[in-house]
């Protein structure tokens, strides 16, 4: 079996039969609806959960709130072309970012100690 793709409509197909012996007596088939392989809270189906599904889930499931907190946990998250695997597309949004301002007091504290031991 390929790779489920991004974007691409997929189809579950169900057949149920009835048999006697080798001889099938009934058969019949049941489909579901089209749908796409996604990220949790990429409602657009891009492959991408970014603003644009924001927009999207406002605009029709504003009172959700599962739905927005999915969309929040994967903010930033894409699919890998093909792959089925996810991949994020960059860095967590939470992760620590060094202000160049603190270097000055650090600075200022590192000659300070070296002036204070002359």
């Amino acid at each position: 079996m390929d790779a489920v793709q991004v974007g691409v409509n997929y189809v579950y197909a169900i057949i149920l039969g009835n048999w006697e012996g080798s001889n099938v007596e009934n058969s019949s088939w049941a489909f579901s609806d089209p749908f796409r392989f996604t990220r949790a809270g990429d409602f657009n189906t891009d492959g991408t959960v970014d603003a644009a599904d924001y927009v999207y889930l406002r605009k029709n499931f504003s009172n959700d709130q599962a739905m927005y907190d999915a969309w929040r946990a994967n903010f930033g998250s894409s699919l890998g072309p093909g792959s089925g695997s996810v991949i994020p597309s960059a860095a967590p949004l939470s992760a620590a970012v060094p202000e160049p301002t603190a270097l000055a007091p650090a600075a200022l504290a590192l000659v300070l100690l070296v002036c204070r031991r002359r």
